[in-house]
């Protein structure tokens, strides 16, 4: 395996690919470590949590990297992952697959050199971050694409797509993404919440909902009868811990289960 291989299968999924390595900024006095491409076994995802999806986000991203950060006060090598997705569904390349990149931190052993770290652009929601936006349907496209090609060149199962919030950052990369790694671990096709169009406004039947939500401990941020993206945040949490399908929407499954749940309080 090599990244060429790897961008190719990419590619072969319908995802464009713009190979910047050599072309984000860097910090010359540090250097990344290598590793073994056959022996990589996972793909990553993150967020930036930082505002903005374009190229000159990630340039701005990787100059913040190569400087003095919350990382380390020497400033990292460059950008600490292997590649980004843009808002419209791009594929960044920062660095080769040998390249192992400060993505994962060092809580776990391994994480950096046995995981492709994927920055997904943008600042998510999640519960630790009511002010966050969901990612766009062509980044979430993109994610699922990356992960089946990256599955296929390895012969990864489903376990080996990880979150950032399985190496000790709770709220990265938000809550879409994070039901997206906890479907496709869970053997199951991965619907987009973010993709469930919004309820009417005022809605009595949606202030029901939100209520039970609200009753079993998922905040659904406020019970005001509009199906927004905490509501459907709240939702598609419940469905991941109550192992029903993650799709964000209100069928008969999650409702025999809510109330099922509601009779035992």
């Amino acid at each position: 395996m090599n990244t060429q291989v790897w961008l190719d299968a990419i590619r072969q999924r319908g995802v464009k690919v713009q190979d910047l390595r050599g072309q984000l900024p860097v910090n010359h006095d540090r250097s990344f470590g290598v590793r073994s491409m056959n022996g990589l076994h996972g793909l990553a995802l993150h967020h930036t949590a930082a505002r903005g999806a374009d190229l000159a986000t990630l340039e701005a991203v990787a100059r913040y990297h190569a400087g003095a950060n919350h990382i380390s006060p020497k400033g990292c090598p460059g950008l600490c992952y292997t590649g980004a997705v843009l808002g419209d569904g791009t594929l960044c390349l920062a660095w080769g697959l040998e390249t192992a990149t400060w993505s994962q931190g060092g809580q776990v052993p391994g994480a950096n050199s046995g995981y492709i770290g994927l920055l997904v652009m943008g600042d998510f929601k999640s519960a630790e971050n009511t002010d966050g936006h969901d990612p766009t349907p062509e980044q979430w496209d993109a994610v699922l694409r990356i992960w089946q090609a990256s599955a296929v060149c390895w012969g990864w199962g489903q376990g080996a797509l990880r979150g950032h919030f399985q190496f000790g950052k709770p709220s990265c990369p938000g809550d879409v993404l994070r039901y997206l790694v906890l479907a496709v671990q869970a053997g199951r096709q991965p619907v987009p919440p973010a993709l469930v169009p919004d309820m009417l406004p005022d809605n009595p039947s949606t202030r029901q909902m939100q209520q039970a939500l609200l009753d079993l401990g998922y905040d659904p941020g406020g019970v005001d009868g509009s199906w927004g993206p905490c509501s459907r945040t709240a939702l598609a949490r419940f469905q991941a811990d109550q192992r029903l399908v993650v799709d964000g929407a209100w069928g008969p499954a999650t409702q025999d289960r809510i109330e099922a749940l509601l009779a035992r309080l």
